[in-house]
């Protein structure tokens, strides 16, 4: 109820008070961090009549808020709890949650961002606002604690090492996908456009290649260089292993394989069963328990992905039907061919078949799992348009255990 509260004065005082004036800056970016960690806008902050304006999507979505952008009525909501705010873009009256507010200044487009003064955002929530005029900076801290030294500006081309916390894909036309990089004690907010080059390798197999945003996930390792806070090239990296549960202290989130090995889990793992969501996540984990695959940071080896299998689906022909798809990740960009890889029941039949608009076929490829139900394909697909989605489906068929079938999106180049 508080922050609800907390959040509603902030929406109020966005929108029904006046500017508060900084002094006028001078050529280059003006840098935002908070609580030490820089956010990083896909338009800049900008300098208007004294006043430094930021993009209000990535400050709202900053504070845990949902922000929406309908062009047609050219109108931005904002969400947060039970709160709702209701901006027009040219209107000097705006809505809180369906209360008229009159705005005296009304909210900015420049290059089809939305922007609203920094000041009004930060203070409104308790926060500690700092400009730094030799620098261009703004420091935030929303913990009570001093304001600290930002880190220094960086440079063209520069590049970060870290660990890939969040991905944001872009949800709608003209918006921009962006993740989330731990390195050291600083997170970085990064955008990604049509143009930054992402690969993702998987060490344990130096199996990858070109893939999308999608693609990335929570745990892997990243190199980043960016320039003007836009990724310019990302390389991700992975691992998995395999290996059946011994003991598990789950106070310690610590699981010992039955070959000796033990492996730390994140917090926030996530666990399957069979490829589909696990009910109670890590409670989920028990003595006997076949992992595959784990999928771990290579640098840390903490698992943040484990997919139990069920032990009787192992191997044929007593048993449960499993298929685990791999690769490619659900929404990747695949080049042309790609690789299908996974693991089934032993000696099953599998078929990759690709179809494009209202099902139309447009490639396949049909190979047998080996005796430990790995498979590998290289399926070739007749483009009709590249760079288009396309439905990929996968069709495991043993002669005792049945049939599984997976089926997602893909784009191909």
């Amino acid at each position: 109820m508080q922050a609800r509260g907390l959040f509603a004065l902030l929406l109020t005082v966005l929108l029904s008070a006046s500017l508060v004036t900084v002094p006028v800056l001078g050529q280059g970016a003006v840098r935002v961090f908070v609580d030490g960690e820089q956010v990083l806008f896909d338009q800049p902050p900008v300098v208007q009549g004294s006043r430094v304006l930021v993009p209000v999507r990535g400050v709202f979505e900053k504070m845990g808020a949902t922000v929406e952008w309908h062009p047609s009525t050219r109108t931005v909501l904002a969400a947060r709890t039970n709160t709702l705010v209701e901006l027009k873009i040219g209107s000097r009256i705006a809505r809180v949650n369906d209360r008229p507010v009159t705005l005296d200044v009304p909210a900015t487009i420049l290059r089809g961002r939305t922007l609203v003064p920094l000041r009004f955002i930060s203070e409104s929530l308790g926060a500690s606002v700092e400009y730094r005029e030799e620098s261009r900076t703004v420091v935030i801290s929303t913990t009570g604690a001093p304001v600290g030294q930002p880190p220094p500006p960086p440079t063209a081309g520069q590049t970060i090492k870290g660990v890939v916390t969040d991905i944001r894909p872009a949800q709608q036309a003209g918006d921009q996908s962006r993740i989330v990089i731990e390195s050291g004690n600083v997170a970085y907010t990064i955008t990604i456009n049509v143009d930054t080059a992402v690969t993702r390798v998987n060490v344990s197999s130096n199996v990858g290649g070109s893939v999308g945003v999608a693609a990335l996930r929570r745990g892997d390792d990243a190199e980043v260089t960016f320039t003007n806070n836009v990724a310019t090239r990302i390389r991700a990296t992975y691992m998995e292993t395999i290996g059946r549960i011994d003991q598990i202290a789950k106070s310690g989130r610590t699981i010992i394989l039955t070959d000796g090995r033990t492996i730390r889990y994140v917090s926030n793992v996530v666990v399957t069963r069979n490829g589909q969501p696990a009910q109670g996540g890590a409670d989920a984990l028990q003595a006997g328990q076949v992992l595959d695959p784990l999928r771990l940071n290579p640098t840390s080896r903490e698992a943040w992905e484990i997919n139990i299998v069920s032990g009787a689906a192992q191997m044929p022909p007593s048993g449960q039907m499993i298929l685990n798809i791999r690769e490619p990740d659900p929404g990747a960009t695949v080049g042309n061919p790609f690789t299908v890889r996974g693991r089934t029941a032993a000696r099953s039949q599998v078929v990759a078949t690709v179809t494009f608009f209202l099902g139309f076929p447009v490639g396949s490829q049909t190979v047998t799992a080996n005796s430990e139900g790995q498979f590998t394909m290289r399926v070739p697909v007749t483009l009709i348009a590249p760079n288009t989605p396309h439905n990929l489906t996968v069709t495991a068929t043993h002669s005792d255990l049945g049939q599984e079938q997976r089926s997602f999106t893909i784009t191909v180049r």
